[in-house]
């Protein structure tokens, strides 16, 4: 919030004063307005990626060189011409409060809802639970650096593309010669009808330039390196990894400019996932839940029903080594001779993630923001 307590600000000049050389000169916070985005790093090391709401057109986010200059847990605002609200979950601050310049600040929230928009008054809002992380690692002095870049290049080692976030605050940088221009330079060609297309929609959704298919998950970036060969669909094999933390398997793999990949269909087009392909703009978008299972992808989803999450037992169970049978007489399903309580559908036995926890001693966790539930053994 740009307005806020009178005796923060006064905090904040005591320890522009007194204590900003203790702060660390090895981490450093990155945050890119119109991206939405802040990155913790630690020396050159990108440690998380955040998402967070930003000043409205009219109360625009400061960009420039700061660094943190006091920390509060539970604030108090202090709104102009208001009485205070104390901390609790009608106060807008959040639970934490970094800042980085007289009356503006990192901060937690108390609408989720406004992250991933313009919604403050110049302020960062992050979710609660993680301004709450970043707190415990930036100290007084951590250098907070508020760029505004809306077409960002990324090199994978396999071929650039290019993202454009929406100008948000329309300073006029995301014309139609700047972006052909970029592209021209970093020798990423598209073909001129895809290439009208992409342009057409640049300030109303974030847009990735890329030449050929990319893929997402969950609407995240998993690779930008879909080859298309013998109408199979093959994605980088390093690159699924890489998004998932597990290694991934194919029958059917192949290696292509000495990269390998697996067939696409082998482990997403199996009923569990929701497969949505956009020949024209060349993306392939994927919802669901991926399972990995003691580090290895498995080549089938999660299913929910009723808002309870469902686990397909036999990719599961064969992963950890156990045999799967079904009785057609008692419509029963057995690992290794062990009835399951199970749940039937479209031919396919499911189990909860209790369940099937207690029933092969593993325990979980998950990854809401990528889409993940990750399996381990006990």
């Amino acid at each position: 919030m740009k307005k806020v307590a009178i005796c923060i600000l006064i905090i904040a000049v005591l320890f522009a004063f007194a204590g900003i050389s203790q702060g660390s000169t090895t981490n450093k916070i990155i945050i890119n307005i119109p991206a939405f985005s802040l990155e913790y790093y630690e020396g050159e090391t990108l440690i998380k990626t955040y998402p967070v709401a930003v000043g409205r057109s009219t109360s625009q986010t400061p960009i420039g060189d700061f660094q943190v200059i006091n920390k509060l847990k539970n604030p108090t605002w202090f709104p102009k011409g208001r009485q205070p609200v104390p901390p609790g979950p009608a106060n807008p601050l959040g639970t934490r409060w970094i800042g980085f310049k007289n009356g503006y600040g990192i901060h937690g929230n108390n609408n989720p809802l406004t992250i991933g928009t313009m919604a403050s008054a110049g302020c960062v809002r992050l979710y609660n639970q993680d301004v709450e992380e970043l707190y415990e690692k930036v100290t007084l002095g951590t250098p907070v650096k508020i760029i505004y870049q809306t077409q960002l290049l990324h090199d994978n080692g396999i071929k650039p593309y290019l993202e454009v976030y929406p100008d948000i605050y329309n300073f006029g940088v995301n014309t139609r010669e700047a972006i052909v221009a970029k592209l021209n330079e970093n020798n990423i060609q598209i073909e001129q009808q895809k290439l009208d297309l992409l342009l057409g929609k640049v300030n109303k959704e974030p847009i990735i330039f890329n030449q050929g298919y990319f893929m997402t998950f969950n609407k995240n970036l998993v690779t930008n390196d879909v080859v298309v060969m013998d109408q199979k669909i093959y994605i980088n094999k390093q690159e699924i990894e890489k998004y998932c933390g597990a290694t991934c398997e194919s029958a059917w793999p192949a290696v292509i400019q000495e990269r390998e990949y697996i067939n696409f269909d082998e482990f997403f087009n199996n009923g569990q996932f929701d497969i949505k392909i956009n020949q024209e703009e060349e993306i392939i978008s994927i919802t669901g839940v991926l399972i990995t299972v003691d580090g290895e992808l498995l080549k089938a989803g999660c299913l929910k029903e009723n808002k309870v999450t469902l686990i397909p037992i036999r990719p599961v169970a064969e992963a950890l080594g156990w045999t799967v049978s079904w009785d057609n007489e008692t419509r029963t399903a057995f690992a290794n001779d062990m009835p399951l309580k199970t749940v039937l559908i479209n031919s396919r036995s499911y189990m909860t993630l209790e369940d099937i926890c207690s029933t092969f001693n593993l325990y979980f966790v998950k990854d809401n923001v990528k889409g993940i539930i990750n399996f381990f053994s006990r």
